[in-house]
């Protein structure tokens, strides 16, 4: 859980937790830092205020969507690695990326 007065995740927070499963986010939350959830390959649960969200829920609020978006930065950065060579077929592949099942 993080505090409910939090209103940023720092760059890097929680990178390498890769048995976090599940996060209560504040409702207050308004950004999340750089690369904060590189390597949570186990991050599929979200909950804002006793609710629980899919990452990729299109309709969920501003916390779960600052998430998904730190998320998509991540995946984007593979794709282009890939795509312009500084990743082999193997690495990209087996690249897991957190949130509601991807998998490179």
């Amino acid at each position: 859980m993080i505090g409910k007065g939090i209103t940023q995740i720092s760059d890097y927070t929680f990178r390498y937790c890769q048995s976090l499963e599940h996060l209560e986010l504040p409702p207050g939350l308004e950004r999340v830092g750089y690369y904060a959830f590189e390597e949570c390959y186990s991050l599929r649960r979200v909950w804002v205020e006793g609710i629980e969200y899919r990452i990729r829920d299109s309709k969920a609020p501003k916390p779960v969507r600052l998430v998904f978006d730190s998320l998509e930065v991540i995946r984007n950065k593979i794709l282009s690695d890939y795509k312009n060579g500084r990743m082999d077929e193997f690495e990209y592949i087996d690249y897991q990326i957190a949130g509601d099942g991807y998998h490179y």
